[in-house]
């Protein structure tokens, strides 16, 4: 994070509480929560993400233009680096959304469930696309085969984003619980 020139972090609890003493100059460090936690924040440090977002306004300018993306890739080196892409014009930004819109089979009303790591470019750079589509965002903690279907069923999940060994693991499950559940509201699933 020392070249992005972030100003907030925000991670999961669970996550942050693996980073004891994280010191990071001039970047404020929140704690997001799960709906059903109860129990006070094990870091009382960490300010709660969830109680500062509540308690701001709706922004009421108009919001920045982008200035491109910034993803993070070890690459060859094995030592994260960040990659800064150039600002893109209006007309590349349209283009550019509606090839994703098209790529990703985004539509409105879509219910997206991420099985992938989001430290993972791709699964990062999807969730990113369908939450600006307003895409209702279902984030699974670690993939599960027959836990994805039982949300896909649940959730009435369109949209999903698997990479090959999600499906090889999917069709490994006998056919009794494959065909237990009821996944006939998917439209799209992407991958990389």
């Amino acid at each position: 994070m020392s070249d992005c020139n972030a100003k907030v972090f925000v991670a999961d609890e669970d996550l942050l509480q693996g980073l004891d003493g994280l010191k990071l100059k001039d970047v404020q460090i929140f704690a997001a929560r799960r709906a059903e936690a109860t129990a006070p924040l094990l870091n009382t440090t960490l300010r709660l993400w969830q109680a500062v977002r509540d308690a701001t306004s709706q922004l009421e300018t108009a919001a920045c233009v982008s200035r491109g993306a910034m993803v993070y890739t070890s690459g060859t080196t094995g030592r994260p680096k960040g990659i800064r892409r150039a600002r893109p014009s209006a007309e590349q930004l349209a283009r550019g959304l509606e090839m994703t819109r098209y790529v990703h089979g985004f539509e409105p009303g879509m219910r997206v469930l991420m099985s992938a790591p989001m430290y993972h470019s791709a699964p990062n750079v999807y969730c990113i696309g369908a939450a600006l589509e307003s895409a209702q965002l279902f984030i699974e903690e670690r993939f599960d085969p027959e836990q994805t279907l039982r949300l896909i069923e649940q959730k009435r999940i369109t949209h999903a984003y698997l990479v090959p060994t999600m499906f090889v693991r999917l069709l490994r499950l006998p056919d009794e619980v494959r065909h237990r559940y009821d996944t006939s509201s998917m439209r799209f699933v992407g991958n990389r």
